[in-house]
């Protein structure tokens, strides 16, 4: 991760040995309090200078280990549902501190995952990778969206809020303007292309070196054959292939004059 992140455009990288008196180090590194009040530390520390800064919890991993004291555990203390459970208190502890601090004027925060406690079964399982994302700051006006979409459109969604116009090669869409419908996910070396419609969710599965598959999904965990579907399999292929080859290509940057208008 280091060597990603660092090669990839962020400038600093804080973990555990800089962290400023961790309370509860576990087998995966530094409990998600810890990893919060460290954000905290330095949001305040940047006080008027404009940052993105990415906050990596590691709690909600087996053995499912958390410090005593911040919850009520319910039946067996380590178990997935507890670590949850403690994960959603130190959530919410960040941001009743976050919402005095000085920084949240002028912040705004995506609280998102890549898929739930353990991804298994199947070619694709999608409702493993159905998870909330919650997007809060000045300005964000509630509401809930129930439509398909992928952490891709994240980004772009974020830099409207911001009240960024840029012109970028980001594949994922700004939901502030258009729906996205669509999501893609990676399992193994297995992808999974999801768009919903007016006949409800087709779902097409690329594998190496075997046909696409087309099937309609039904949550949970409900999936029927359909015949091919040539067109979202080509959408499909574009997004696998497009990202490493951009990356490997250097094509995902844009000339500054270019990039903010």
């Amino acid at each position: 991760m280091r060597s990603f992140f660092l090669g990839n455009g962020f400038n600093e990288m804080l973990d555990l040995p800089k962290f400023v008196a961790p309370k509860f180090v576990g087998s995966w590194g530094a409990s998600d309090e810890d990893m919060l009040n460290e954000l905290d530390r330095v949001l305040r520390q940047d006080k008027d200078r404009p940052t993105l800064t990415m906050a990596f919890s590691v709690s909600n991993h087996s053995p499912w280990e958390y410090p005593k004291g911040r919850i009520e555990p319910i039946g067996e203390p380590a178990s997935v549902v507890n670590t949850v459970r403690y994960a959603d208190w130190a959530i919410g502890d960040f941001f009743k501190r976050a919402r005095q601090a000085p920084y949240w004027d002028n912040t705004i925060f995506v609280v998102v995952a890549d898929h739930d406690a353990r991804v298994y079964g199947g070619l694709v399982p999608v409702r493993h990778f159905h998870v909330p994302a919650l997007i809060i700051g000045p300005g964000v006006s509630p509401k809930s969206d129930p439509q398909v979409m992928s952490q891709i459109d994240l980004l772009p969604t974020l830099l409207s809020l911001m009240g960024i116009d840029t012109v970028h090669p980001m594949l994922g869409r700004d939901l502030t303007r258009a729906p996205a419908n669509r999501a893609m996910m990676q399992f193994g070396d297995h992808y999974g292309y999801l768009k919903a419609g007016p006949e409800g969710e087709k779902l097409v599965v690329l594998e190496p070196g075997k046909p696409v598959r087309t099937m309609k999904y039904e949550m949970p965990d409900r999936y029927t054959a359909l015949d091919p579907d040539e067109q979202q399999a080509r959408e499909a292929l574009a997004h696998v292939l497009w990202p490493s080859w951009a990356y490997s290509e250097q094509r995902y940057a844009l000339p500054r004059d270019k990039a903010v208008r």
